[in-house]
């Protein structure tokens, strides 16, 4: 069905979108007392699954866990290889006063932004859920994007812009 009231993300119509994939549902989440934008993205008349809007639900209502399991990956992926952190400290304005070990740098970056992807409409195979981190928004858009399966398993970590 393109249209759906769910409990958590109220009424969804899909055959109201106005491009071939699009935003179908918008708002600010609390994370640990910071407000994030999530996005719920979806094709044009696509079939809305009300499990997969429950396991988003789920996720969003639980997201100082999943934030919490997503630093540590974060933290991990700098330690193995810390170009993300290099880059910034280098070439950024005022990068020579970012934190320099992983641990820090990683509790000084916010998360910016949540995508939702209701059956995957790009196709990615990336995961439905995708957390965007950064350290320094005001100067850099470079982005380390988290990729989140249904079930709330880490996949993989991408450096984006």
């Amino acid at each position: 069905m393109a249209t759906l009231n769910h409990p958590y993300f109220g009424l969804l119509d899909s055959d109201a979108l106005a491009d071939e994939v699009d935003v179908l549902w918008e708002r600010g989440v609390d994370v640990n007392g910071h407000s994030v934008n999530a996005q719920l993205w979806a094709a044009a008349e696509a079939e809305l699954d009300a499990s997969e809007l429950d396991q988003f639900a789920q996720r969003l209502q639980n997201l100082a866990e999943l934030d919490q399991r997503a630093r540590a990956a974060l933290q991990k992926y700098l330690a193995d290889d810390d170009s993300y952190l290099t880059h910034h400290r280098e070439e950024i304005d005022g990068g020579d006063e970012l934190p320099t070990t992983p641990a820090d740098f990683v509790a000084a970056m916010t998360l910016h932004s949540i995508g939702l992807w209701h059956q995957d409409p790009f196709d990615e195979g990336s995961g439905p859920l995708v957390l965007d981190y950064m350290i320094d928004p005001d100067n850099s858009d470079e982005i380390l994007a988290i990729s989140v399966a249904a079930d709330g398993e880490i996949t993989e970590i991408n450096w984006e812009s």
